[in-house]
Formats: structure tokens, sequence, C-alpha cells
């Protein structure tokens, strides 16, 4: 299944590493209208770029995680059917937020995604 990538801006603040498939040049979109997961490409054009931007963020991850961070939120009870995949790459958001805050539900530190913000001040390498 495809969608058109108009949809890539309104759901990249939620994006994850798991949903890029580099080799099959796809993203998983997740959650989109009618809380249904969709497939659409991944443009050739960003690949170069979402790569690099990628690798910064691992670094990130692993500062955070040597501080005693990284931990991202997980949804459905998958943090107690995988106790520690909070912590793992793929978990991570794709666009984290540049600072880290403390979750108000768990009141742990972490990164959150970057909130949508209508465009503004968010640039990216799928606004290429």
């Amino acid at each position: 299944m495809s969608c058109g990538s108009n949809i890539i801006p309104t759901v990249r603040k939620n994006l994850q590493v798991k949903d890029i498939d580099f080799a099959q040049h796809q993203l998983v979109l997740r959650d989109t209208k009618g809380n249904e997961s969709r497939v659409t490409m991944l443009p050739n054009r960003v690949v170069e770029p979402l790569q690099s931007h990628l690798q910064t963020v691992r670094r990130l991850h692993h500062q955070d995680l040597d501080r005693g961070y990284g931990s991202v939120y997980l949804p459905y009870a998958l943090e107690r059917k995988y106790p520690h995949a909070d912590r793992q790459w793929i978990w991570q958001y794709v666009f984290p937020a540049d600072r880290l805050s403390q979750d108000p539900r768990s009141g742990i530190t972490r990164h959150t995604h970057v909130l949508n913000r209508g465009g503004r001040g968010v640039r990216s390498p799928l606004d290429a």
C-alpha cells in the first residue's frame, strides 16, 4: 500500500528509526488517518541527507545513554513487554526535541519528538 509523500510533514514528528527502510526506499507511517499504518516511498533525494541526520541523532542518543537518559515513550504496553526497548536505537525518534524534558505521565526525563509547529522552525532532511 502506498500514499502520497505530502503526508510526511504531518507525521514526521513521531517517526521512529524502525519506520525507515533504506533498502526498500520506504517509510512506514504509523497511526495515520483511521489509526492505520501506511507505507509510502522514501524519495531518493532525501536518502543521503536523512542518513546523515540519523548519524547525528545516533550520537545524541549515545550521549544521552552515557548520561543516564536515552529512553523514549513506548505505546500500548510495549514498555512492560520489552522492559529495555525504550533505550534501543530502533525506537528512537528520527526528529527528537532539542532538549530533554520530563514526561508528565511517568516523571522520566527523556527526549520527546519534535512537536508539529506547522513547519515553523522545524527543518529536516525531508524538507529538502
